[in-house]
């Protein structure tokens, strides 16, 4: 899909900006209730980059009632798994 936007398929454009669309306007939601510092996002659709990430960013703007927090891609999809809780640590 992302070879086929690169390429300005009209279609994979398309579903690109309504999935983004749709994140971000569910992140507003959580956004308003719980007031995060930053959203922190990873996983395959981190390769979409600004494709992705614009009309995500644009959504959840619409949707906040004040300053929205900034997206941060997370590159490396396993950075979950390498962090030790400090029960582990013990």
């Amino acid at each position: 899909m992302l070879e086929a936007a690169r390429a300005g398929d009209k279609t994979a454009l398309a579903m690109i900006v309504e999935a983004g669309d749709a994140i971000g306007r569910y992140l507003a939601v959580y956004c308003n209730i719980l007031d995060p510092e930053v959203i922190i996002v990873g996983g395959e659709a981190v390769s979409f980059g600004d494709l992705l990430f614009d009309p995500m960013r644009e959504a959840l703007a619409r949707g906040m009632l004040w300053t929205p927090p900034p997206i941060t891609p997370d590159w490396v999809d396993n950075s979950w798994a390498r962090k030790k809780s400090r029960r582990a640590r013990r």
